[in-house]
């Protein structure tokens, strides 16, 4: 049960008093925390715990967690129980505390003139205040990990709080932790052999570690708990679904081919692991995970792509997927006998020739630890922006000719070896992604004025299903100037060519084909002019410049009234409500310019409150008929605002798809669309003496409330509450 200095009756649990934090907890740093646990009491007796940001920064956060195995004896009696402290606040900023077990349940402590400079004293009641929370409470598993306390801090650059007295009162003395479970162990550890020269060790027997490390607080579910096996030190990764080493002090492993692990696992089927520099990381996914034995990988640096090897800070541990496993011998080394991939940055180099009409990339690949009889195939590219090949070479050294009319080109020089190992195997070497951008600049003729230009469009004229006409006026600065050409065109949607002329007049008529079939396409008029050898700038209408004025032409007159065609799409999505903690419903309307031969509808609700590289999916419903409707969203981000993006696709009766239609987006501008999940779906109200009211999670009144989950409001208090 419980263990800790008793501050008020005998069933309470103490957290942290007079300096001394409960022997089942650990400080744990979130991040950019600083916080000196026995600090002088700032007004009266004893030793308090002193909370601030590091380094003076506006943010940081820190917890008081479970130590492994404890979260049940410590989280699950709290059920019933009210969280006391004190607090004593100098300088201004903004405070939660956070209780934290399968999710973050916040607290704000506010700070004003008032109360700054003295204690004051918070109690919250943890059934009333966060009932979800008193749930997970009840339900606590042995290999969770929780957080009685922790301290959010935000606009406190140069703050300080101060702390003291956390306990929690009226805990369940009842309580009955569930039997812990026992995860399988290896009895011996592998031995490394390598020279300690050629190391550089961060967790091993065998070598002296080149650092110390803490683990960060990334949001994971991993347990973390440091062991010995059979003398030799592990790392036990309960629940693991991903973990984070933050190293004590960087470390330089450039001069290393190789980093190794060892795992063992029961129980898991996927494992990775990634270096990280500052701002980069790239998991490698072990191809194989065997259970029940230890598995021991050596993977070469360079299947770590963007990572600076002198600047390792990080080291991140993915793709446990809720497993258990053990580490062992976590270390850097050098092979003297492996390739080392070529630095970009520093192995290639380049000239660059100026011209009025081209320019030559002068390249030369340098190897590192790669003889030239290993290589089978160089080969050299340069692309422009959208993966464009702009010119390309198959030599270890030459020149790659670059056309630059027209202006400064900038491209991306890309290199790949293909070369055979010692082993035998052959193996491909890329740059990517530290790619050598190079700007090739276009020399131009003194000699030669150009004129400054605009360009206007005329009413469009409709002439078939798929043509159409487009006048146009440029006007010059230079009316004067004789030969000039003026290169004129017309793009639709996708950047796809629809129109071109050249002429020496400044007013004229561009004959358009290839449109939308029969139905709206939408325009961009150019045009540049044309002195010898130099070209001005080319200028556009409608666009920044000009104003954005819809410049469209519609064949709809001409349209087949017996073949489908995609109508104009329309999308919007409203009336966003929280249900739930992590669910909630938002409404949507799909207005279609002509529904004739529309067949079905798919629409999804996505996210990326979550940051990460992919969007998160909370609601989706597929081929429906019906264009309005609601979308149930689950796997909200709870107690945050999370942004909402509806994506629309419609089908016709031929099988056509439209492209994804996304709100808000680019083309219907930002509107704001987003859920804020930190309220309850209920307006409180400031009334004194106001009757109970209560609410279903849709926010209907109900009257009488029957067994269930309700919001309970009184005036302007609202909870949620558990009718049995």
């Amino acid at each position: 049960m419980l263990t800790g200095t008793a501050t008020g009756a005998a069933a309470d649990f103490s957290v942290y008093n007079n300096g001394a934090l409960n022997p089942d907890l650990e400080y744990n740093n979130w991040w950019n925390a600083a916080w000196t646990p026995d600090a002088a009491n700032p007004a009266g007796d004893g030793q308090v715990f002193l909370f601030n940001t590091a380094d003076g920064g506006a943010a940081g956060s820190m917890g008081f967690m479970t130590k492994s195995g404890k979260a049940a004896d410590v989280m699950g009696p709290l059920s019933t129980a009210t969280l006391h402290f004190d607090w004593y606040a100098e300088g201004t900023a903004t405070y939660n505390i956070r209780i934290a077990l399968n999710g973050d349940y916040d607290y704000p402590v506010t700070v004003t003139a008032e109360n700054t400079g003295k204690w004051n004293t918070e109690e919250v009641v943890i059934a009333t205040r966060f009932p979800e929370l008193a749930e997970k409470m009840a339900s606590v598993g042995s290999n969770d990990v929780g957080f009685p306390f922790s301290i959010v801090a935000d606009n406190a650059a140069g703050a300080k709080l101060y702390v003291s007295n956390v306990y929690y009162s009226d805990i369940n003395e009842s309580y009955v932790p569930p039997t812990p479970v026992v995860i399988p162990a290896p009895e011996s550890v592998p031995t490394p052999t390598l020279a300690a020269g050629d190391v550089v060790s961060l967790l091993s027997g065998a070598y002296t570690p080149a650092t110390a490390f803490s683990i960060g607080g990334w949001g994971q579910s991993t347990i973390y708990e440091a062991m010995d096996i059979a003398g030799a030190p592990v790392a036990l990764l309960k629940n693991f679904n991903y973990l984070g080493w933050e190293l004590a002090s960087h470390i330089d492993v450039s001069e290393c081919t190789h980093m190794h692990v060892d795992y063992w696992t029961p129980d898991g089927s996927a494992f990775g692991f990634t270096p990280i520099s500052p701002g980069a990381e790239k998991v490698w996914s072990a191809p194989e995970v065997k259970q029940n034995e230890w598995n021991s990988y050596d993977v070469a640096l360079t299947e770590f792509p963007g990572v600076n090897f002198a600047d390792i800070f990080q080291i991140k541990y993915d793709l446990g997927g809720g497993s258990n496993g053990y580490l062992a011998n976590v270390y850097f080394y050098k092979d003297e006998n492996a390739p080392v991939s070529p630095d970009p940055a520093a192995k290639l180099t380049y000239t660059v020739t100026d011209g009025i009409a081209s320019a030559y990339f002068n390249y030369n690949i340098k190897l590192a630890n790669i003889e030239e009889s290993q290589v089978s195939a160089y080969r050299v590219w340069l692309d422009a922006p959208g993966n464009l090949l702009k010119g390309e070479s198959t030599t270890k050294e030459g020149s790659i000719e670059v056309d630059v009319t027209g202006g400064d080109q900038t491209y991306w020089f890309k290199g790949q070896v293909t070369y055979t190992d010692n082993d035998g195997n052959e193996k491909t070497i890329n740059t990517d992604p530290n790619d050598v951008a190079v700007t090739f600049h276009k020399l131009s003729d003194p000699s030669v004025v150009l004129p400054v230009l605009t360009i206007t469009a005329g009413e469009p004229k409709a002439l078939s299903a798929t043509t159409g006409e487009l006048p146009f006026t440029i006007t010059t600065d230079k009316p004067e100037l004789e030969g000039v050409t003026y290169h004129v065109f017309c793009l639709t949607t996708g950047d796809k060519l629809v129109g071109e002329m050249n002429t020496t007049d400044l007013t004229g008529t561009l004959q358009l084909s290839d449109l939308n079939e029969g139905t709206k396409s939408e325009l961009w008029l150019k045009a540049e002019g044309i002195v010898g050898t130099e070209k001005t700038e080319t200028v556009q209408y409608p666009g920044e410049a000009q104003g954005w004025t819809g410049l469209f032409i519609n064949t709809s007159e001409f349209a087949d009234p017996d073949k489908p065609v995609m109508p104009e799409i329309t999308v919007a999505a409203m009336d966003p409500v929280k249900t739930g903690e992590n669910s909630g419903t938002l409404r949507y309307e799909v207005v279609l310019s002509n529904d004739t031969f529309f067949q079905s509808l798919s629409i999804k609700c996505v996210t990326n409150a979550f940051g990460g590289a992919e969007d998160v999916t909370l609601a989706e419903i597929t081929e429906t008929t019906e264009l309005t409707g609601t979308l149930q969203l689950e796997g909200l981000k709870p107690n945050a605002v999370n942004g909402l993006w509806v994506k629309a696709t419609i089908t016709l009766t031929d099988g056509q798809k439209s492209e994804e239609i996304t709100f808000p987006g680019a083309a219907q501008g930002w509107t704001g669309l987003e859920i804020d999940m930190t309220q309850v779906a209920i307006d409180m109200v400031e009334t004194d003496n106001a009757p109970v009211e209560y609410f279903n999670l849709q926010g209907v009144k109900v009257e009488p409330p029957a067994t269930g989950m309700y919001i309970r409001r009184q005036g302007s208090k609202v909870t949620k509450v558990i009718i049995r």
